[in-house]
C-alpha cells in the first residue's frame, strides 16, 4: 500500500495509458499511506535518493530556488517587479484610450450636430476626461509622445501615440506561413478566428501559478466515473485562460502562506484549492482559467476552475519521501531500527538526517549494527516497540514541458 520504489516523478504525466482503475487505486492507497515508499532489499536508498534532502524545518529551513534548475528553465523569463510592470503597462493603456477620446471630441466639434446631439453629449465627453489632463501631460513628458489634441499624420493612429489603432477602423492583416488550406481547414473545424493583440512581454514564455479547485460532481455521477476523474499532477491538460489557450502538463501543491516552500500533491483532490504550476505565455493581467482533459472518444471534459495568482519560477514546491522503520530492540531511549535500509553504507550516507517517530519523539542514528541495514538511533525520549521511525525527505520538482507532437498542432505552446 506504499509508494513504488522505481517509481518517481518524472513518470507522472505518463499515466494516461494505464488503466483507470489503476489510477484510481494508487489515488485511494496515496490518500491511505501519503508518501510512504516501500525501499526493496535489492536497492540502495543512497542512489534511490541521491536527489533528496532532509529538512529540519520544513517552514525556517533553507532552499535556494535557483539552484539545480532543469534546462528547461533556460527558456524561461522573469519578471522582477511584476505589480510595478503590470500599473505602468496598464496606465499606459488608458492614456491611449483617453487620447483616442479626446481625439474623437475634437472631431466632434467639426461635424454639424444632429436633432439628438447637443450640449449634453459635449458635457460627457468633458466629465469623462476633465480630470485626466493633467496625467495625460505628464505621460507625455515622460513618453515624449505628441499632445491628444493634436491629429494624427495619417488619420489612422492615436495622436500621439504613432503604434496604436483608433477604434473602428478596418485593417487587412497578412499572416506569414499560413497556407490557404490550412486557414480553411481551421474555420471549418472552428467557423471563426479570433485575433488579438498582446501587452509588452506577453509573448514570452513562463511559469504560471494558477489557482485551481476540482469541480463537484454529483454522487451518482461521481461513483459511476470516479475512475475517469483521476487527474494526476504532469498529465496532459488544456488550460484556456482568457482569450489563449495552451497545453500544459502542471504540477499540483498546496499553498501556504507563512512558508516559502510548498508540499507536492501527487493528484489534484477534491474539495480544496490546489495550485497548479506549469509552463506558459505570460499573461499581465487577471484571467480566469478553465482546464480541459482530452476524452478518449473525442472532446474535452472540464475538470477544474480557477485564476492567475502568480507568474513566479522562484516558487519551491518540494516532493516528501518518508522511509519507514520498526523498532526491535528497545532499551529507554536507544533503540535498534530495522526495514528502513538493506546496506550499512545507506545507514552511514544519512546518518546525519533526523529522524522522527510518529508518537512524536525525534532522534538521530548513532552507528550501524550488523551488515544487513540494521543501525542503533538515539531518541529525545522512551521509545516503546508499537512506536513508527520515520525519515523524512524532500525533493524539489519542476513543471515538465509538454511533448511537441502532443499538440498536434492545434493548440501549442510558445
Amino acid at each position: 500500500g506504499m509508494e513504488g520504489p522505481g517509481e518517481d516523478e518524472e513518470g507522472l504525466g505518463e499515466g494516461m495509458d494505464e488503466g483507470p482503475e489503476k489510477r484510481l487505486r494508487e489515488q485511494e492507497e496515496h490518500r491511505e499511506f501519503p508518501d510512504e515508499v516501500a525501499l526493496p532489499a535489492d536497492q540502495a536508498a543512497r542512489q534511490r535518493f541521491s536527489r533528496y534532502r532532509a529538512l529540519q524545518s520544513f517552514r525556517s529551513s533553507p532552499w535556494h530556488p535557483r539552484e539545480n534548475l532543469p534546462a528547461s528553465y533556460g527558456r524561461v523569463y522573469q519578471l522582477q517587479n511584476l505589480p510595478a510592470l503590470q500599473k505602468r503597462i496598464l496606465e499606459q493603456g488608458r492614456r491611449v484610450e483617453q487620447a483616442q477620446l479626446m481625439q474623437a471630441r475634437g472631431r466632434g466639434k467639426d461635424r454639424p450636430k444632429t436633432p439628438g446631439q447637443g450640449k449634453q453629449g459635449e458635457e460627457d465627453n468633458a466629465m469623462a476626461v476633465e480630470d485626466l489632463d493633467e496625467e495625460e501631460e505628464e505621460g507625455d513628458m515622460e513618453t515624449g509622445a505628441k499632445g491628444p489634441g493634436e491629429d494624427s499624420q495619417d488619420g489612422f493612429s492615436v495622436s500621439g501615440y504613432p503604434d496604436h489603432i483608433q477604434s473602428g477602423q478596418g485593417v487587412c492583416l497578412e499572416i506569414e506561413g499560413l497556407s490557404l488550406e490550412a486557414l480553411r481547414a481551421r474555420l471549418l473545424a472552428c467557423g471563426h478566428l479570433s485575433v488579438f493583440a498582446l501587452l509588452p512581454h506577453e509573448n514570452k514564455l513562463s511559469v504560471l501559478q494558477f489557482s485551481c479547485s476540482r469541480l463537484l460532481r454529483s454522487q451518482s455521477l461521481a461513483a459511476e466515473r470516479a475512475c475517469e476523474q483521476v487527474v494526476r499532477s504532469k498529465d496532459l491538460l488544456l488550460f484556456q485562460t482568457g482569450f489563449r489557450s495552451f497545453l500544459a502538463r502542471p504540477l499540483f501543491s498546496e499553498a501556504n502562506l507563512n512558508c516559502d516552500k510548498h508540499k507536492f500533491s501527487r493528484f489534484l483532490q477534491n474539495g480544496s484549492f490546489s495550485v497548479a504550476s506549469c509552463f506558459g505565455p505570460i499573461t499581465l493581467t487577471a484571467c480566469p482559467l478553465l482546464v480541459f482533459r482530452a476524452l478518449p472518444s473525442g472532446g474535452w471534459q472540464l475538470l477544474a476552475t480557477g485564476s492567475l495568482s502568480a507568474i513566479d519560477p522562484d516558487r519551491i514546491v518540494l516532493k516528501k519521501a518518508i522511509l519507514t522503520g520498526i523498532p526491535i530492540r528497545v532499551r529507554r531511549k536507544v533503540a535498534v531500527v530495522k526495514h528502513m535500509f538493506h546496506q550499512t553504507l545507506d545507514v552511514r550516507w544519512f546518518k546525519p538526517a533526523e529522524l522522527v517517530t510518529k508518537h512524536g519523539l525525534r532522534g538521530v542514528v548513532k552507528e550501524p549494527v550488523g551488515t544487513h541495514g540494521l543501525f542503533k538511533a538515539l531518541f529525545s525520549g522512551p521509545i516503546t516497540q508499537n512506536d513508527t521511525v520515520l525519515l523524512v525527505l524532500y525533493k524539489r520538482v519542476f513543471p515538465k514541458l509538454p511533448d511537441p507532437d502532443s499538440a498536434g498542432g492545434d493548440v501549442r505552446i510558445l
